[in-house]
């Protein structure tokens, strides 16, 4: 079943493609800063995740969900260069982020039940 979402989630994506030679170094600070971002009022949750890389880089992809419609807003405004600019300070050019905002249109339940004699299954 899907429906409407009933809150205004909102997840700042940044995806990040590391050098092989650092991905060592970076996987132990990543989740360091990923708590830093997790103090700032802006957000309430994040996830980390592995991804498919081309080039012989690692990716990493964090989803940290905003705690509200402005705090995307707030963050940019406020501490986002400085966030920023610590991973690049540390990291240079062997580390490449880009980032997106995604926002929920809909939710589909865990608990959905399909019809027993479906001849679509």
């Amino acid at each position: 079943m899907t429906r409407e979402a009933s809150d205004s989630t909102q997840i700042y994506e940044v995806t990040l493609d590391i050098d092989s030679a650092i991905v060592a170094e970076f996987d132990e600070w990543l989740p360091l800063h990923v708590n830093d971002m997790l103090a700032l009022p802006f957000f309430n949750k994040a996830k980390v995740f592995t991804a498919d890389a081309e080039d012989g880089k690692a990716r990493r992809v964090v989803q940290n969900f905003l705690a509200s419609g402005r705090s995307l807003d707030d963050y940019v405004a406020g501490p986002a260069a400085e966030m920023r600019a610590e991973g690049v300070q540390r990291f240079g050019d062997a580390m490449q982020a880009s980032r997106r905002v995604l926002h929920a249109t809909s939710t589909v339940d865990d608990d959905l039940q399909i019809a027993e004699n479906c001849l679509n299954c």
